[in-house]
């Protein structure tokens, strides 16, 4: 008789721990994309200093990646059309980089990208702010080496 009691007290154990990983699947697929979406926007409107929206973000589980939608990054004076504008954005990850929790992009894809970019006096540009603050020339910020065996973004619509 103990045996049985020992069997029903694993399956009840079992059963909690089946209840507590659907719980976290269910707040990694509805609450984790909204919470990374606000983070996201916050923190590339900090680094670039300029506001950043986001429209949407997913998330996949079965190949791991992300997906952007309507990220837009506003122009300096803030009343021309958004300086940076991508429809979508795709990051796929290889699945030993999340095991590694070292970035690793399988593919980049890139739809619709528009950027725009006008000459200032004194041979600037409108997009210098956004350079010097992110490492680009000039900034005098060091150079990183690109991750190895990245693939070249695939582009579509632009």
């Amino acid at each position: 008789m103990r045996w049985r009691a020992s069997v029903r007290a694993g399956v009840g154990l079992f059963a909690v721990l089946v209840g507590l990983l659907g719980l976290a699947a269910a707040a990694a697929t509805w609450w984790l994309p909204g919470w990374l979406q606000e983070r996201l926007a916050r923190e590339a409107s900090q680094r670039l200093g300029r506001a950043g929206t986001l429209e949407r973000l997913e998330l996949s589980w079965t190949a791991p990646g992300i997906t952007l939608h309507g990220l837009q990054v506003a122009a300096a004076d803030g009343s021309a059309p958004p300086q940076i504008e991508l429809q979508r954005l795709r990051l796929a990850l290889s699945w030993a980089s999340v095991v590694r929790r070292a970035p690793g992009v399988q593919a980049l894809e890139l739809d619709a990208p528009r950027l725009r970019m006008a000459r200032l006096a004194g041979g600037h540009t409108d997009l210098d702010d956004i350079l010097a603050r992110g490492g680009g020339p000039g900034s005098g910020a060091p150079a990183r080496p690109p991750p190895e065996a990245t693939p070249p973004p695939q582009c579509g619509e632009g």
